[in-house]
């Protein structure tokens, strides 16, 4: 079943890929078929001094070959053609709203616009730093409409996009949804709006139904931590679960103000929101990557420093440090890269820049998406030597499994699928899902986003896929209704101690009182032969 559906999932990404998109849309290209082709790249050709790689130009349908200009070097647009300007059309009481409401006229003057950072002017960077390109329509289903005057509420902004502030509303406006050109003696600007509001409400209910469902995460994430809170068997795996939680529940609320509020948070707390993000997500990979390698040492022969016989109190404030203080040294060198690196390189982590996270495909890849899989890689090797060792511990016990340790057989097996089912979801398989539909929008935009729900609504509820997997079983609901008991001065249930209690106490797993990380050889004890008295 499963193959079969992976087998559909990647039918439909094929088809939706197989009709390749260009890599900008034609009114922000120059014509570069007399390019002469770069020496040192053979797939990239040299036009006005600019070097056009193969991912920056692409061939029109009538064989002109056309390059992005906007991604080599700076842009913005124009309204009308150089050396025209914008007039009205028939007396108005208002700016023009729309294309039939304006035209373009020749005129002397020079556009002329300052170049911002925000809303501060920039030092060294003026008009002749950017490549001009023409056109009024909107490059996506909208129309123009006039906002305000270029010098009250709008500034171009270094990157070639707009920004709007009115104290109320901040927003950025990218190169294909706005223009400039002179108006009455004043520099305008025309950004694109919805025709009608339902690709806005679309969009809209898409980040609400998301950050819904990570409120409804949220309370399963709590209650699994406070069962673990509660229950009194203390041991490394479960503070490192609580901690998972912790970074996790961190990531999930972070993300949910981003989600319901967007850029309407001032500068420096869009910003906070943005690191906090990577901070808290990264933290949960790197308690899951511990969990993980010190799962695999435990079945290894290791013997230095995070062995079997390393107490769990010094293991838990290694990891410790290398979970929580990995991530924020990492979150530190973004933000050191944000301050220092250059404004103009597409290395630049550019947090809070256009949205209160990581703007742009190589700052995603680098500092988000990338660490991620690192981790996730490392995970799951974690798991297939864990795996080996398990399946070779077994092998080599099946020798002493006679008829007198037939009792143990069925709660081998049982044992076995718990942990595995645990291993899996464990290692974050949900946020590979998670990579590769990022991957996937970024290099095929023509896949409808119907076909990322599933795997974006498995991601947003794993609060609750967590609960059924470490609460949602027989021992914890035990332990927990006797501490309770016990809290609350109830009555404790007598114990039994048949050989079914028997056998549910060794079908213990990875979060048991007894840790598999103990001097034992393995997690599959042998029964010990104790001699009979003579009567």
């Amino acid at each position: 079943m499963e193959v079969r559906v992976l087998l559909a999932f990647s039918s439909i990404l094929a088809l939706c890929c197989s009709q390749q998109p260009t890599p900008c849309h034609p009114s922000l290209t120059v014509d570069i078929s007399a390019a002469e082709k770069s020496a040192n790249r053979p797939d990239a050709f040299l036009h006005d001094g600019l070097i056009y790689e193969k991912k920056d130009y692409f061939i029109s349908e009538n064989g002109t070959r056309l390059g992005c200009i906007c991604n080599v070097k700076r842009c913005f647009r124009k309204c009308c053609p150089l050396g025209e300007y914008m007039k009205r059309e028939g007396i108005l009481d208002h700016p023009p709203m729309n294309d039939d409401e304006y035209a373009c006229a020749p005129s002397n003057s020079t556009l002329s616009v300052n170049i911002h950072n925000k809303t501060t002017i920039s030092d060294g960077l003026t008009m002749s730093n950017f490549s001009i390109t023409v056109g009024k329509e909107c490059l996506v289903d909208q129309h123009f409409r006039s906002i305000e005057t270029a010098n009250e509420f709008l500034y171009l902004q270094e990157n070639g996009s707009l920004y709007y502030d009115d104290e109320v509303i901040q927003e950025f406006y990218d190169i294909g949804l706005y223009c400039i050109d002179d108006f009455e003696g004043n520099s305008w600007a025309f950004m694109c709006s919805y025709n009608d509001s339902a690709s806005n409400d679309r969009a809209d209910m898409e980040r609400i139904v998301k950050a819904a469902s990570m409120l409804v995460s949220a309370p399963f994430l709590v209650c699994t931590f406070l069962v673990y809170v509660i229950l009194p068997e203390r041991n490394l795996h479960r503070y490192a679960l609580m901690c998972y939680i912790v970074s996790l529940l961190g990531g999930n609320s972070t993300l949910v103000l981003l989600q319901f509020y967007g850029l309407q948070w001032p500068l420096v707390s869009c910003r906070i929101i943005g690191y906090s993000i990577i901070f808290f997500y990264l933290a949960s990979f790197a308690w899951l990557n511990a969990l993980c390698i010190d799962m695999s040492l435990a079945f290894s022969s290791w013997t230095g420093f995070l062995s079997k016989k390393t107490s769990e109190r010094r293991k838990f404030i290694f990891y410790s440090f290398y979970a929580w203080g990995a991530s924020m040294f990492f979150v530190l060198l973004v933000f050191l890269l944000s301050k220092f690196m250059d404004e103009h390189s597409k290395f630049r982590p550019n947090v809070g820049e256009g949205v209160c996270f990581l703007n742009g495909f190589y700052q995603n890849l680098l500092y988000f998406y990338l660490p991620m899989t690192v981790l996730v890689v490392i995970n799951i090797a974690a798991f297939v030597f864990t795996f080996w060792k398990i399946y070779k511990i077994k092998k080599e016990t099946k020798m002493l499994k006679r008829s007198d340790s037939r009792i143990h057989s069925h709660n081998d097996d049982n044992q076995k699928f718990k942990l595995y089912l645990k291993l899996v979801f464990a290692m974050g398989l949900n946020w590979s899902m998670e990579i590769i539909s990022w991957f996937v929008k970024w290099e095929c935009p023509a896949a409808p986003d119907e076909l990322f729900y599933a795997t974006d609504l498995i991601n947003t509820l794993y609060g609750i896929i967590i609960f059924f997997i470490f609460v949602f079983k027989k021992k914890i609901i035990r332990s927990l209704q006797k501490r309770l008991n016990k809290l609350f001065g109830r009555p404790q249930l007598t114990p039994r101690t048949s050989a079914k209690s028997s056998r549910t106490q060794y079908s213990d797993t990875m979060l048991s009182t007894t840790d598999y990380t103990s001097s034992s050889p393995s997690v599959f004890r042998q029964p010990e032969w104790v001699p009979l008295k003579q009567r």
